[in-house]
């Protein structure tokens, strides 16, 4: 039976019993995202599935940094009991993980990052582009400088929130990380490309990297049985 809960006006969903392990969906989705994840791990473990700040029924009441993200989990955490948790996140939920794994270590026992984000991107042409196309509309006012897609998607504070989270890079948390971890990437992954879950690979000492070989952005939506088996391999060692 499944249960629905609200700390600090983050609505959250626990299913199962045994250890905890905290599943943080990606940027403009919601805990229904990581539903295939729920079902599978709630049979051995008590999921905690939270709508983070801004998205699903978890309001966001001010502009936030990844911080807030973090401390919100560890307040449900304390309010359900468990001292400890395993945490499995994907893309933005990644760099939620991330920062528990690094501020909060005596509470991640272990960490899986799926997609995650985080990392600087690379340079590209089209990055450029768009820098130098907002620059010259900024400039002439003949159009209205963009930003990606999750940027224009957002609004209120959910878009001072964006900016922030996307300019907090955790290349130096990711030595950092004490705890276990496993990596989990779509080796067609175009939002988080490869190159950045090698470079989290070396950045992390002793995780180890699994490929999902026609996965892409979600890789455990793609290959969602798999995805649940390779992380039940790692929570069970």
């Amino acid at each position: 039976m499944a249960l629905f809960y609200i700390e600090w006006s983050m609505k959250y969903l626990v299913k199962g019993e045994g250890e905890a392990v905290v599943l943080l969906h990606g940027w403009g989705a919601d805990k229904e995202a990581m539903a295939p994840l729920t079902e599978a791990l709630s049979s051995e473990y008590t999921v905690i599935a939270p709508d983070l700040y801004g998205f699903g029924e978890s309001p966001i009441t001010r502009v936030m940094a990844l911080e807030d993200y973090a401390e919100g989990i560890i307040g449900i955490l304390n309010k359900e009991g468990f001292s400890r948790a395993a945490v499995i996140g994907h893309s933005f939920g990644g760099r939620v993980g991330i920062r528990l794994a690094v501020r909060h270590r005596e509470m991640v026992s272990g960490l899986v990052l799926v997609d995650a984000a985080g990392l600087k991107p690379r340079p590209g042409v089209k990055r450029a582009l768009r820098r130098l196309g907002n620059a010259f509309g900024k400039a002439t006012h003949l159009y209205k400088p963009k930003g990606s897609a999750d940027y224009e998607h957002s609004s209120g504070y959910l878009r001072g929130t964006f900016l922030n989270v996307i300019h907090d890079f955790q290349e130096g948390e990711c030595p950092l990380i004490r705890c276990p971890t496993l990596l989990i990437w779509g080796r067609k992954d175009r939002d988080t490309p490869p190159y950045m879950a090698r470079r989290m690979r070396r950045l992390i000492h002793g995780s180890r990297l699994v490929w999902i070989r026609d996965g892409g952005h979600f890789s455990y939506l793609d290959e969602s049985t798999r995805v649940a088996l390779l992380i039940k391999e790692f929570l069970a060692e």
